[in-house]
């Protein structure tokens, strides 16, 4: 992994290098150039799978706070019609396997 990761390093600063050369005038005026070029280019790198992602449904909480974070418009998991189909379910059931007894419940 160290060495995976020392190649991505390499590339990206070869990449900044590149990108400085051709357009020098590119953030001249901040000492942090590096993490904002860094910055940039992750985030061009996952803008095509995180677009994916936010029109996917079912995510977990952190994974839609991300998203959100990022500034993607994330689809609702439910429509109007599922909403209503929601309510009128009643409770999870056992599976075919799983005792039909209730089981030892307590009331506290």
């Amino acid at each position: 992994m160290i060495v995976f990761f020392n190649l991505i390093d390499i590339a990206a600063i070869n990449a900044m290098t590149l990108w400085l050369h051709i357009n020098p005038n590119w953030h001249n005026h901040q000492t942090n150039i590096r993490r904002l070029f860094l910055e940039d280019l992750g985030k061009s790198l996952t803008h095509a799978h995180n677009t994916r992602r936010s029109e996917q449904s079912g995510h977990t909480l952190q994974v839609k706070l991300a998203l959100q974070s990022l500034g993607f418009v994330l689809k609702s998991k439910l429509s109007t019609s599922e909403v209503h189909l929601g309510n009128s379910a009643k409770g999870k059931r056992r599976c075919y396997m799983c005792p039909s007894h209730p089981g030892r419940k307590v009331q506290q």
